[in-house]
């Protein structure tokens, strides 16, 4: 069995280990030319980290990251909103984790390719998804302007937001819920030099 996944975000790189370790050929296309270091996201929840465990990369993650403990909500002039004492039930196996995303793909992404079951390929942007009876493929754009084609028994979107297999099935529409709010994610670099008293 051949799966092409698309995507080398966390879901993809996620995915690629535990196919590969299970003795599946994958081939994981990623459009931009390296992994987004972004930190991004930054908690896991147990749900994930369960997912972690079996891909046998849990160890790697705390290695790097960590167990919070308390948590505790403070206004800027540092009294305490709100504490949550042992949040994330650190002595459970599956204890929420902390690993800023960026990191987490890196770790992933090492074991992804250390599995001779399994082939990234950068720079490979998604044009198109095909099937037919026997097989899917997906036709890719590569800097250059050549395009190359990937075959397998499955393709797997785990690309975002504006993923090509979801537009290939559905077209540009995707009936859904549009929330009447706006969320804003941003990555912010700060020296964070505010005066707390974190007693």
């Amino acid at each position: 069995m051949h799966v092409v996944v698309l995507g080398a975000g966390p879901c993809g790189l996620l995915l690629t280990v535990r196919l590969a370790k299970a003795g599946i050929k994958v081939t994981l296309l990623e459009a931009n030319s390296k992994l987004d270091d972004r930190p991004r996201a930054g908690i896991h929840a147990p749900c994930a980290v369960l997912e972690f465990m079996r891909a046998g990369v849990l160890d790697d993650i705390r290695a790097q990251g960590f167990i919070p403990g308390d948590i505790v909500w403070r206004t800027l002039d540092g009294k305490p909103v709100l504490e949550w004492k042992d949040s994330t039930q650190a002595a459970k196996p599956e204890a929420m984790t902390t690993l800023p995303q960026g990191m987490l793909g890196a770790i992933m992404y090492k074991h992804a390719v250390a599995s001779p079951n399994e082939s990234v390929k950068f720079d490979h942007e998604v044009l198109n998804v095909h099937q037919d009876e026997r097989r899917a493929w997906v036709t890719t754009q590569l800097p250059n302007g050549s395009q190359e084609e990937f075959y397998g028994d499955y393709v797997v979107g785990t690309d975002g937001a504006n993923s090509q297999v979801r537009k290939s099935l559905f077209g540009d529409i995707f009936n859904g819920h549009t929330r009447n709010a706006q969320i804003v994610a941003t990555d912010v670099c700060s020296t964070f030099d505010i005066p707390l008293d974190c007693h």
